[in-house]
């Protein structure tokens, strides 16, 4: 839920910068890297919490690189969010 309310807060901010005022690329770069670097961040901060919890065996653990997979998966699904959002405004 929150994650939909974020992309329509971007999308919706994205639209108004576009039509209502100058093209501003402070904008785009802090948009893409707190998007890139909250994604990451949530993906591994998440995985590192619950790997401690007795479940399953150790043997199931994930790799570095799975890890960054899933997280460009994420970054993927997010980009279609945008998109969908952007088609709504």
């Amino acid at each position: 839920m929150s994650e939909a309310a974020v992309f329509g807060f971007v999308g919706v901010s994205a639209e108004h910068y576009v039509v209502y005022t100058p093209f501003s690329w402070q904008f785009v770069l802090a948009g893409f890297f707190i998007v890139i670097i909250g994604r990451t961040a949530a993906i591994y901060i998440s995985y590192y919490i619950f790997v401690p919890m007795p479940v399953g065996s150790r043997d199931n653990r994930l790799s570095l690189a799975q890890l960054t997979f899933i997280s460009w998966a994420a970054l993927i699904r997010g980009a279609i969010a945008f998109g969908l959002i952007n088609k709504v405004t």
